[in-house]
C-alpha cells in the first residue's frame, strides 16, 4: 500500500535542526517500525515508544521491522529524507491505521526509544488491511520527507 506523508513528531524535528548536538541522525540511526490500531490519536507531542505502545496492533501474524536503505540527498534546494519499503511479511493478516518509525532497532527496542513520525495508511479514512497477503508501507517517490528552500 502506498503511503501517505510522513509527519514528524515535534521532538524529532527539533532534534533534527538542532545542528552537531542533534540526537536524530536518519542515515546513519538505525529505525524501526510499529504498526497501530485506529485507537491511536496522534499527537506531535508524543516523544517516545512509551507515549504509543499501548494502541501497538496485536494481530497474529505482526512483528515489528527494522528499516533498511535509509539516505538523506539534497539537490536544488530540497532535501529529501527516504528509506526502503518495509514488508510486514507475506502472506500475512494484518489490519492497522498508523505505521510509526521510532529510533532504534527491534532486537534492542525499549519504551525510551524516540520517536521519529507517524503515516495514516488509509488517510482515506478506515484501516488499511490484508487478509493472508502482503503488508507492505510503500513510501512516496518523493521520499519519506522532504524540507525545501524558501
Amino acid at each position: 500500500m502506498a503511503a501517505g506523508a510522513v509527519t514528524l513528531y515535534n521532538s524529532a524535528l527539533l532534534e533534527n535542526f538542532k545542528g552537531a548536538a542533534s540526537t536524530q541522525d536518519w542515515d546513519t540511526d538505525s529505525h524501526y517500525m510499529i504498526l497501530l490500531a485506529n485507537t491511536y490519536t496522534p499527537s506531535g507531542a508524543h516523544a517516545t515508544l512509551a507515549d504509543v505502545s499501548a494502541d501497538e496492533i496485536g494481530d497474529v501474524d505482526y512483528a515489528r521491522q527494522d528499516m533498511t536503505g535509509e539516505s538523506v540527498t539534497g539537490a536544488a534546494g530540497t532535501v529529501t529524507g527516504d528509506a526502503s519499503d518495509v514488508t510486514f511479511g507475506n502472506p500475512v493478516t494484518i489490519t492497522a491505521k498508523y505505521a510509526v518509525i521510532v529510533k532504534g532497532t527491534v532486537a534492542t527496542s525499549a519504551t525510551t526509544d524516540a520517536l521519529v513520525g507517524y503515516i495514516d495508511l488509509n488517510s482515506s479514512g478506515g484501516d488499511a488491511a490484508s487478509t493472508n497477503g502482503a503488508f507492505t508501507v510503500q513510501w512516496s517517490v518523493n521520499g519519506l520527507f522532504q524540507v525545501t528552500q524558501a
